[in-house]
């Protein structure tokens, strides 16, 4: 009778979802030094995205306020996953934090196109249901359970990022000096719970994992906001930004599947990757010289590019730090300009709608 207790409480465990710091429902996400380790897991340029990312928001969520129209957030993290075996195709995993308004809408989108599995997370733990049609269907599985067999690589292990895209002091400037002021006794679920379910819930079953960085609706249409900081390459004179090719195919999975594409950036006035993100925030000078700029992505957009020649980025720019990526260059004048970083929030918001009036 001991026995068949202790072998059931060992199942029990297996379908508990690990992480490097132990089991997800051991972890006090309440705690911020426990967040802190969490996240200098990551990439340096990764944490000074999320800081970005959060004023980035503060333009999309007074966009109803400032133009009247309404922009609903589509309160979810999406990961799209290329499945394994040839010309395969990709899935999605859809972690709801709520069930407000388009979030039926945006299934049913990705359904179209791709198999999709919806994912909530109860008490402590992140599980994934089927959705077909937009519909729910069959039994609630513990994520990893999930992911490791539509993965089919049940034996793989945390991928460890290389150190030299680590750079502590970048990464705790980035947490201490903004993201645990900024989000309070939320940060967990709002930063940390995020990069679990990618990194650890995702991440190790398959080959190639991308991120959905924001979803909103206006009227009747879905929208994609990609959101980056970064500067421009000169080649020759003529500046460009480079996006790599699986953000490429990611968005025109997402546009095929109905969504129209926002590609924006925060543009760094000094323009070297030894040099931090963080000085955006406390010097303002730098921030009036920091461009707020964008433009949508299109299908013939997409196919022109991918059809066109590509570049090879450096290892910083891959997931784990190894390695090298395919990207392609689009010229900086083809951005709509928002404003800059120093501007008064609801200026920008107001010429991130103007700007693009044909678009949005």
């Amino acid at each position: 009778m001991k026995y068949l207790l202790i072998l059931c409480e060992r199942r029990t465990q297996d379908r508990l979802m690990q992480t490097p710091f132990g089991l997800l429902k051991d972890l006090d996400l309440r705690d911020h030094g426990t967040c802190a380790r969490i996240l200098s897991e990551d990439k340096h340029q990764l944490i000074e995205g999320l800081v970005f990312e959060s004023c980035f928001d503060q333009y999309l969520l007074s966009l109803t306020e400032e133009t009247g129209q309404t922009f609903q957030l589509v309160d979810v993290d999406t990961a799209v996953v290329s499945l394994p075996g040839q010309n395969a195709g990709v899935a999605a995993f859809v972690w709801a934090r709520s069930r407000g308004n388009g979030l039926g809408r945006y299934l049913q989108a990705l359904n179209s196109r791709m198999p999709v599995w919806f994912v909530e997370f109860l008490e402590g733990e992140f599980v994934a249901i089927k959705c077909i049609d937009g519909e729910l269907r069959g039994e609630k599985l513990p994520l990893q359970e999930v992911t490791s067999v539509t993965g089919r690589r049940t034996g793989s292990s945390f991928s460890k990022i290389q150190n030299e895209v680590r750079d502590r002091n970048r990464i705790n400037q980035s947490f201490w000096g903004y993201l645990s002021e900024r989000h309070g006794s939320e940060l967990g679920v709002n930063v940390v719970l995020s990069r679990i379910f990618l990194n650890w819930g995702i991440q190790p079953w398959f080959r190639h994992v991308w991120n959905v960085d924001r979803v909103f609706l206006s009227e009747n249409q879905l929208w994609h906001f990609e959101i980056k900081h970064k500067f421009p390459m000169d080649r020759g004179g003529r500046l460009s930004f480079g996006i790599n090719d699986g953000e490429l195919r990611l968005i025109q999975h997402l546009v095929e599947c109905g969504l129209r594409s926002m590609h924006t950036l925060i543009v760094k006035p000094h323009w070297s990757k030894e040099v931090g993100s963080m000085y955006l925030l406390n010097d303002l000078k730098a921030r009036n010289r920091a461009a707020v700029i964008g433009r949508e992505m299109t299908k013939v957009d997409i196919e022109a590019a991918l059809s066109g020649n590509a570049g090879r980025s450096g290892a910083d720019t891959t997931y784990t730090g190894r390695g090298t990526v395919s990207f392609r260059s689009f010229p900086a004048s083809s951005f709509h300009k928002f404003g800059r970083l120093g501007y008064d929030y609801r200026e920008v918001a107001r010429r991130i709608y103007c700007s693009g009036s044909d678009v949005i």
